[in-house]
């Protein structure tokens, strides 16, 4: 591998790390917003449903981007 190909490889697993660090950045937002709403008692049960299950949606809509040999590393 010449370095250009190196470099190319590590230009989109930046790129992929970004995107995954992304989508979990959203997910934690939400999380945090409906735990928030729980606790001052402003979401009731189904309100908060309805915000996991659209969080449960991104997350199977959204394949990780993350490379195969990335995750082995990250585990």
């Amino acid at each position: 591998m010449n370095n250009s190909e190196l470099v190319a490889k590590v230009e989109r697993w930046l790129s992929d790390v970004s995107d995954a660090l992304h989508r979990l950045s959203r997910e934690r937002d939400v999380l945090r917003e409906t735990r928030t709403q729980i606790l001052m008692g402003v979401l009731s049960e189904a309100q908060a449903e309805a915000n996991l299950s659209r969080l449960m949606r991104w997350r199977d809509g959204e394949p990780s981007g993350l490379p195969a040999e990335i995750l082995a590393r990250l585990r």
